[in-house]
């Protein structure tokens, strides 16, 4: 126990003096935390999980890092007989147990923490099985859950030294714009803009050869990460699991598997069809989005004819960010007209969401408004939005109003 001790008052002293750009969740996240309550921060990796939990702990926690062998490898007892050594000298406001899916039988030590300290517990971790079935039974009416994602523009923008976009010039706000598509709104990222391409394909690896391959103990690391490749290249499109397996090699319920890994560590996304059926939803393809724009420029090879494709996946990622990700849905009409987002809430479609690169010319123009007519009339108290790069107004269609607005205002309204 007195190496965990140590390991435990090292990472404890990193959070002296620690200082951070402020983020929006924050706020929201601060007024989530409660005595003998467990805050569990998840996300995908290099989201800013700890970076978030760091600005909340203000210099006065204890820091349960799992990512140390040290802290992994101890038992629940000897790190909760730790934590109880060092609190008797600093009285800590706060405790912070972060990658916590690497410590064995995590959720009980959690438990422990709360039945011994009147203190709110952090618990960060880069994979949704942390919040399990199992921990709702455990630690029913003791905790709260938060998704943290990578920036969002107005954060980016922060991050990257602009505190006030509104005096920006249209032009150079739109440039920032096509940087946030392109390299994605990772922290790191954002602050060393001059390393973005190494830096995703150190996160890239991290998650399939870390995250996945060793988590799951996946033996076709290959097959694995050829997988993950494909989903990076064609963000924004309806899955069909079964032929991504048969094109690498591997059997369907192998393809099945991959997805749900990496939809665990949030790499993806994967959003249903909205039907009156209720059956429907259910046989249907899923559509995937990334969690991170920046994935698919790494393999990507083309000369920018995706370029729609990202746009609606960081309007994807943004409207998880807003909504919860359980309520954002895809839905086709039955003449065969897709509508991109469906918005729920309060268990009512709220919004019909079109995202348009450019609705320039005639005909591009009436294919969204007529999707969005159809759809209207099976979600008739729905707001109508079309989401684009350049376009903005009203138009009418009979009696209902579509609303057009450009990207980077609607990413800011947020």
């Amino acid at each position: 126990m007195p190496c965990v001790l140590e390991a435990l008052k090292r990472w404890t002293g990193t959070l002296a003096g620690f200082e951070a750009i402020p983020r929006e969740e924050a706020t929201g996240a601060e007024q989530l935390l409660m005595p003998r309550k467990a805050l569990f921060i998840t996300g995908i990796r290099r989201s800013g999980k700890s970076y978030l939990a760091k600005m909340l702990s203000k210099n006065s926690a204890v820091f349960i890092n799992g990512e140390d062998p040290l802290i992994k490898n101890a038992t629940p007892q000897e790190l909760f007989e730790s934590v109880i050594h060092i609190s008797e000298q600093s009285k800590p406001k706060l405790i912070f147990v972060d990658e916590a899916q690497n410590i064995g039988d995590f959720q009980a030590l959690v438990r422990n923490l709360l039945d011994y300290f009147n203190v709110p517990i952090i618990v960060t971790g880069s994979s949704s099985a942390i919040v399990t079935r199992e921990i709702s039974s455990q630690l029913s009416g003791r905790y709260l859950s938060l998704e943290l994602f990578p920036l969002s523009f107005r954060d980016y923008l922060h991050f990257r030294g602009i505190d006030e976009p509104s005096l920006l010039p249209e032009e150079k706000l739109d440039s920032y714009l096509e940087s946030f598509m392109e390299y994605g709104s990772f922290p790191e990222v954002a602050l060393n803009m001059e390393r973005a391409n190494d830096l995703l394909l150190s996160y890239f690896s991290t998650i399939v050869v870390k995250d996945v391959k060793e988590r799951y103990n996946v033996r076709e690391g290959q097959k694995l990460e050829m997988f993950a490749r494909i989903l990076a290249e064609n963000p924004s499109t309806l899955l069909s699991i079964r032929r991504i397996g048969r094109n690498i090699g591997i059997s369907a319920a192998t393809a099945e598997k991959f997805a749900t890994y990496f939809e665990e560590v949030y790499f993806i996304t994967l959003i249903p069809k909205c039907s009156p059926k209720t059956y429907e939803p259910i046989k249907s393809m899923k559509k995937a989005y990334l969690s991170d724009t920046g994935f698919h420029a790494l393999f990507y090879a083309g000369r920018g004819e995706k370029k729609a494709r990202v746009m609606e996946n960081a309007v994807a990622i943004e409207l998880f960010r807003r909504y919860g990700r359980n309520n954002i849905f895809y839905h086709s009409t039955p003449d065969g007209y897709e509508i991109d987002f469906l918005v729920r809430e309060r268990n009512r479609i709220t919004q019909l969401i079109q995202v348009a690169y450019e609705v320039e010319d005639e005909k591009a123009m009436k294919r969204e408004l007529r999707a969005l007519d159809r759809a209207a009339r099976s979600f008739k108290s729905a707001n109508l939005l079309v989401i684009t790069r350049s376009k903005e107004g009203t138009e009418r269609l009979g009696k209902r109003k579509i609303k057009f607005v450009k990207l980077w205002k609607w990413l800011l309204q947020g």
